[in-house]
């Protein structure tokens, strides 16, 4: 591992935390194709069978699922950017404090 540089484990529990997190977030009926098609592995025939529906509707609730996951998971990401600009950015008071003791010393 690089000193200074990004820690990809702790990168990869965020990502799996903010996944999970997600996931929560979807409707029951999202949720649910979701985790059989995409976590469990099953195929749409078989989700269809699974859930009494049709595999067209199986397509197409998995289709709508992964639309919300995405929205859900970019608004995360727009959060945590936004979170940690704002805890990095100095305030105007202390900027204006810093540059005046940096006059007085002068």
């Amino acid at each position: 591992m690089e000193h200074g540089g990004p820690d990809l484990r702790l990168s990869g529990v965020l990502d799996r935390v903010n996944l999970k997190r997600a996931i929560e977030q979807l409707p029951e009926g999202y949720k649910e194709m979701f985790i059989l098609h995409d976590v469990e592995g099953y195929e749409h025939h078989e989700i269809a069978k699974i859930l009494g529906c049709s595999s067209g509707n199986s397509k197409s609730q998995l289709y709508k699922a992964r639309l919300r996951l995405r929205e859900v998971l970019q608004e995360a990401l727009r959060s945590s950017a936004r979170e940690k600009r704002q805890s990095t950015r100095k305030s105007p008071l202390s900027e204006r404090q810093d540059h005046e003791f940096e006059c007085a010393n002068a």
